[in-house]
């Protein structure tokens, strides 16, 4: 066992790539990662459902379920009928390990690819940017960063990574990426195994002369194929049912997935509950049919935070809105059980130990920690 100086001897890091199927670790070349697994520990882990992005990032950040945390899906429908965009920080109903570090003392940086999960994480850091709202000094060293809708946006993100690790020092580093290659491009893609190849070596650049680093890699989700596309509200306007359909992974960035998901939230009226139920099970492609509070049950959500009935489809099967009750589709999405797979990588002092199976283990185990590291050592100084 290492003693506490030890352990605390180097800045911990945790890296979720958005989108990172195993699938493509298996087809790529990733020396660095398979050092680290080889260094500490490699499994293939589960995200929390729904398996969209917000939730899980909260997820990792509190070592929390969505019933604790409150973030039960990108988007909800207020009481109103308000559209709610789950990404502001005083959603978060525990506090975060970003959080508990900055009041323990200790300086934390956040930086993400999309701004709307810079927002939920950057609340309490020293440090927090974007790729689309980016720190000043970072564009003068590194150059505006690409459009958010490229495969090249990650790769700037580590750079800066990098750079915030040598000018700003801190203790506690979250990098948190963008999945538009993953909705894009499957995993054999010559250009999907190119930019995780190059993720990979710059992973290792980052951590590169960094005495007593310790550091996590993750996915927030994985990523399938979508061909059938069903409209809840419209199957049930046709048997004459209202109700307001939520898509798990909706938010503001349609171009990677039309806001197509795996998993939906149906608010219906009560007394319309059963006979809608019966109606969707009925429907190919709709793999099951939760009442709200069986599916708070089994996935650890907010009762209040959901619809009345919880849709999940089939691996190849996506709900959305639109006038057809079905259509056929062809883009890559998630929010399904059959994308609750993802790598969890994790080496370094504070991982010494470790044995979560969960994406959200990684903050559990990091909370548990007296995070009390002195500012890290850079190579170069």
């Amino acid at each position: 066992m290492t003693t506490t100086e030890e352990r605390a001897s180097g800045p911990t890091i945790v890296i979720c790539f958005d989108g990172m199927d195993p699938r493509y670790l298996e087809q790529t070349e990733t020396p660095t990662f398979d050092r680290l697994a080889a260094e500490g520990r490699r499994v293939i882990g589960q995200c929390q459902f729904p398996t969209v992005t917000n939730v899980n990032n909260v997820s990792i950040l509190t070592g929390a379920r969505p019933v604790t945390h409150g973030i039960n899906a990108n988007f909800a429908v207020g009481p109103n009928g308000e559209e709610i965009y789950m990404e502001a920080p005083e959603m978060v109903r525990v506090p975060t390990l970003l959080q508990r570090a900055a009041e323990a003392g200790l300086k934390v940086a956040a930086i993400s690819s999309k701004h709307k999960l810079a927002r939920i994480i950057g609340a309490h850091a020293h440090v927090t940017f974007s790729v689309e709202e980016p720190a000043t000094w970072a564009v003068e060293a590194l150059g505006v960063p690409p459009p958010i809708y490229s495969y090249e946006a990650n790769l700037w993100l580590l750079r800066a990574g990098r750079l915030v690790l040598e000018r700003e020092r801190p203790d506690l580093l979250y990098i948190t990426t963008t999945d538009y290659l993953s909705h894009m491009l499957p995993p054999e893609a010559p250009e999907a195994r190119a930019t995780f190849a190059e993720s990979d070596r710059l992973v290792g650049e980052l951590i590169e002369g960094i005495a007593g680093v310790s550091i996590a890699i993750t996915a927030d989700h994985g990523m399938s194929a979508k061909r059938r596309g069903i409209s809840p509200e419209a199957v049930l306007r046709e048997a004459g049912i209202e109700s307001v359909s939520v898509s798990t992974l909706q938010d503001r960035y349609v171009k990677h997935h039309g806001n197509m998901s795996g998993s939906a939230y149906v608010h219906v009226a009560v007394e319309d509950r059963d006979r809608a139920a019966e109606i969707l099970r009925g429907r190919p492609g709709i793999e099951r049919v939760l009442m709200r509070e069986d599916a708070a049950a089994e996935f650890h959500l907010d009762p209040e935070r959901i619809g009345e009935l919880v849709l999940l489809g089939d691996e190849e099967t996506a709900f959305g809105a639109g006038d057809e009750s079905e259509r056929a589709i062809d883009i890559r999405s998630h929010g399904s059980l059959h994308e609750r797979a993802i790598p969890l990588i994790t080496a370094g002092p504070r991982f010494e130990g470790f044995d979560g199976n969960e994406n959200r283990s990684i903050g559990e185990w990091l909370l548990k920690q007296q995070l009390t590291a002195p500012a890290p050592s850079v190579a170069g100084d």
